[in-house]
């Protein structure tokens, strides 16, 4: 599984891919909804315990560096 994280102006996109370019799982929250790395990987976990890689996008330099710390852990 492959997670997407598109950090916007005003939501966080997220989404898991498997072997089809279609996703399995999509989510999208608030950009305010996550204030610590730890938050943001209790969500992670929630949608899928392990992925296989990343791939991060943003906008927003302050939530870019929660959400690297949380795939990163």
């Amino acid at each position: 599984m492959i997670l997407t994280v598109d950090i916007g102006n005003t939501n966080i996109s997220v989404a898991l891919f498997g072997e089809s370019s279609e996703p399995e799982e999509v989510r999208t929250y608030p950009d305010n909804l996550f204030h610590t790395a730890e938050e943001f990987s209790r969500e992670l976990i929630k949608l899928s315990p392990s992925f296989s890689g990343a791939v991060l996008c943003s906008v927003v330099p302050a939530l870019t560096r929660v959400v690297k710390e949380a795939l990163d852990s």
